[in-house]
Parts: C-alpha cells; sequence; structure tokens
C-alpha cells in the first residue's frame, strides 16, 4: 500500500466583496468533493422527523493511497490580492472499503449485520482494520482509565511542499496536521527540515485535538520549489476496555473536558429531534451508563450497512438511507451520544475515522473511550490500530477558511501566484534513513 499521499492546488478565484473564495470544494487530500445536504423528504423507512441538513460547508474525508495528482491549468490572473489555491478538476480514484458485505454475503444484496447473523465469518477488512489487540505487555494508562499494550513503533515524515509552477510566487502560507501525543500515541522527533526559501515554520495547537504545521514562504521563483518536514518515532498502543466498566459514570453537565463535545459540527445535525427520538426507543435509560453507549453502537452496527462512497453524507441523510462508510457511522454515533448529553468526538487516522465518547471512572477521572464500528467485531471502548492519528475532533477553522471544517485539512493561500501546488507529506520512513537530534518543534 502506497503511504505518500499528494495535493495539487491551483488558484483560485476571489470576488471583489469577499477575501477568500474557494472555486470548488475539496476534501482533505485536496480532491473534489460535492456536499451533499440532508433531504427535506426523508425516505418512508424512517420516522417523521428527519429535516434538512445542518452540516456547515467543511468538506473532506480521510482517505488513503491516492496518487500524484495532474499537472493542472489556472485560470486567468487576477489583479494580486489575497487568495486561496484550490483545484479545479482533479480525478478521484477508487478507494478500499471497510467491509464488503457483496463479497461475504456470496453475491447476493448487500446486507445489514442482523441480517447476516448466521453468515460465515467476514473477511479481512480493507482498510486494515484490526480486531484483536497486540500480544505485549499490558500497561495501564497514567490516569488509571484503561490499559494499554504496545503494537508498534513507526518512523514517519510528516510536512508540506511547495511549488510555484509556472511563474513566481509571493507571501504564501501553507499548513497541514502534524501528529500529538495521545494516551495511546507517544511522540519522538528525531529531526526537522526547512528548504532556504522556507521564512519560518511553526506550529498552531488546537487545545489538545490536534496540531497544524504553519509553513512561511515570502517569495519564489518560476519553477522553485520549498520544502519543510518534521520526521517522527510513533509509538502505538493498543486500548483495551475496562475491567469494570459498569462502575463508570457519565461525565457531570458542564464538566470542563466535554463540554465542546456536545454542540453541532460539520455534518452531524446534533440536536435534531430525530435523534431525540431514536435515541429514547433505543437507549434504556435505566441500564448502566456503559450499557446505554453500547446500546448506540449495537444499533448502528445492526441497523446502518457499510458503503463507501466518494461523497461525504450528513448524519441525517446517513440515517434515512441506513447506509455510509467510516464518516457517516461517526457522525451518527457522535450525534446520537451528544443528543443525550454524552460527549463524544471523531478521530481522524491517516485513512480512518471512528469516534469516541468520554466516561468519568469510579475514580472520578474523565477518560476518552473509542469504539470501532465498521467491522462485524465488537469493538467497544477499545481500540486496535497503529495508524497515526491526527487529530480528535470534528470542528476547525483552518488557514484560508472562515468556516468550521471537520478536518485540519492541508491547505495554502498567497497574495500572489500564477499556478502554484501544494503537495501534503505524510509517509512512513526507513529508520536507518533519518539523520538529526530531538527537535524543539515536537515539544
Amino acid at each position: 500500500m502506497a503511504i505518500g499521499v499528494c495535493l495539487s492546488i491551483c488558484l483560485g478565484l476571489v470576488l471583489p466583496t469577499v477575501a477568500f473564495a474557494l472555486v470548488q470544494e475539496t476534501d482533505p487530500l485536496g480532491r473534489p468533493r460535492q456536499q451533499v445536504p440532508a433531504k427535506k423528504d426523508t425516505p418512508s423507512s424512517v420516522p417523521p422527523g428527519s429535516g434538512t441538513s445542518n452540516s456547515g460547508t467543511e468538506q473532506g474525508r480521510p482517505a488513503g493511497d491516492l496518487p500524484d495528482s495532474p499537472t493542472l491549468k489556472s485560470p486567468a490572473a487576477r489583479p494580486s490580492r489575497l487568495r486561496d489555491f484550490v483545484p479545479e478538476k482533479l480525478d478521484v480514484p477508487q478507494l478500499p472499503k471497510s467491509r464488503d458485505f457483496e463479497a461475504e454475503a456470496k453475491g447476493t444484496a448487500r446486507l445489514t449485520i442482523l441480517q447476516q447473523d448466521n453468515a460465515a465469518p467476514p473477511q479481512p477488512q480493507a482498510e486494515n482494520i484490526q480486531t484483536a489487540a497486540a500480544n505485549g505487555e499490558i500497561i495501564v494508562a497514567p490516569h488509571g482509565g484503561f490499559r494499554l499494550v504496545k503494537r508498534s513503533s513507526k518512523v514517519w515524515e510528516f510536512g508540506v511542499e511547495i511549488s510555484s509552477g509556472n511563474g513566481p510566487l509571493r507571501g504564501a502560507i501553507a499548513a497541514a496536521p502534524v501528529p500529538i501525543e495521545f494516551p495511546e500515541q507517544k511522540i519522538t522527533v528525531l529531526s526537522e527540515f526547512k528548504s532556504p526559501n522556507v521564512a519560518s515554520v511553526k506550529m498552531k495547537d488546537f487545545a489538545g485535538q490536534g496540531r497544524q504545521m504553519i509553513v512561511n514562504v515570502p517569495n519564489m521563483g518560476p519553477g522553485e520549489t520549498a520544502r519543510a518536514t518534521i520526521t517522527m518515532r510513533l509509538d502505538r498502543y493498543d486500548i483495551l476496555a475496562p475491567e469494570q466498566p459498569v462502575e463508570w459514570k457519565f461525565a457531570e453537565k458542564g464538566q470542563r473536558e466535554g463540554r465542546m463535545f456536545l454542540g453541532e459540527s460539520p455534518y452531524i445535525e446534533t440536536n435534531h429531534k430525530r435523534y431525540k427520538e431514536l435515541g429514547e426507543e433505543i437507549v434504556n435509560s435505566k441500564e448502566t451508563p456503559w450499557n446505554q453507549v453500547e446500546s448506540i453502537y449495537s444499533w448502528l452496527q445492526k441497523n446502518i450497512q457499510y458503503e463507501f462512497d466518494e461523497t461525504i453524507h450528513s448524519s441525517l441523510d446517513a440515517l434515512a438511507n441506513k447506509k455510509g462508510d467510516c464518516e457517516e457511522f461517526a457522525s451518527l454515533f457522535i450525534a446520537l451520544c451528544r443528543n443525550r448529553g454524552i460527549p463524544a468526538r471523531a478521530v481522524w487516522c491517516n485513512d480512518h475515522t471512528y469516534p469516541e465518547f468520554l466516561m468519568v471512572t469510579p475514580k472520578g477521572e474523565a477518560v476518552w473511550l473509542p469504539c470501532q464500528l465498521t467491522t462485524h467485531d465488537h469493538i467497544f471502548g477499545q481500540m486496535y490500530d497503529d495508524r497515526p492519528i491526527l487529530q480528535k475532533g470534528d470542528k476547525f477553522t483552518v488557514v484560508g477558511e472562515t468556516q468550521p471544517n471537520r478536518y485540519l485539512k492541508p491547505s495554502m493561500k498567497a497574495a500572489a501566484a500564477v499556478s502554484p501546488q501544494l503537495k501534503w507529506i505524510i509517509q512512513e520512513v526507513d529508520p536507518s534513513e533519518v539523520q538529526g537530534s530531538n527537535s524543539p518543534l515536537g515539544k
């Protein structure tokens, strides 16, 4: 599987009265992504109450393994002013699916898990979803909330490469996500690099949810390239479910750790009455808090079928159509949890998205616990994965945009340019090729 992923970004047009304007909506990898708002009239299979989407303007889903984008032609140059750069057109290749229900059902129509209770065990997932914990010594997370077991230690390179294209480039600022530490992800910065034409590289933190590398390139002549990267070792740990979850509780209303993960986010219409109705239908409030959240997880696994779509859909549309991929599964879980006052958020890895929910240990510690929805296995309150975690959260403002986005996606803006290109660097590297020492950028 190819690791490198690149973006090609070309000149966007700016309306006279708007400081920034996107010509075409794109996903975190720079591909065009069509936004499909929730339908006003929902299918008859869904009870009344589904309404229009309030999903915002962000487009994007993490995806893996894309070939380099083709060379793009830029529109006619406009008077020099601050602009954003987005693709005019990019081919969208076929991406792997997490679950292939058609193959699992041996050629029959796609089925939900509920309809496949007696089906043969499914084949390994195309998204490389791990369904068993790694073998190794079990350690307890510092706060005592859950247990960890080390899965892997790999070296990755993250950064951006900016090309000026056919003309000079002035005042370019590019941004791209880089990993930060979480309980299940430890980071050791090994080296950093910036080409001579890069004036500065800074790190912008987002309240413990993620980090962006901000690269400033003042000037480049035609055909020049600027590059800034950071290389780090990622130690990834599997999360094992708590041994006695029956004693865990919901976070108190207004608790700081979860307060910002109760509202609406792009594609997550938390406050819609359909979620209140469905939550009351599938959740028994007399059960333990753990079992209440698990009932949401189980209902989604049994009633929403996996189907990859290159377009990201609102959670309401996914509920109405009873289908979606990792994006829609995560959005539905988050919306149902938040509607019931349970903080929940999305986790973006390289290639995949899954949700987390907040609970409180018997000792009063607030702990985020993940679940894996796009697999037939019951992976709730635990996670087996070693991909780089790029962010935890689902509502961000990125360079060049004023509306909230679902992702800390790579982006760029510049004061003047003709046909610039932005390449997002995210690739696993051979440890023997890494030279240098620890960098303050990783601290």
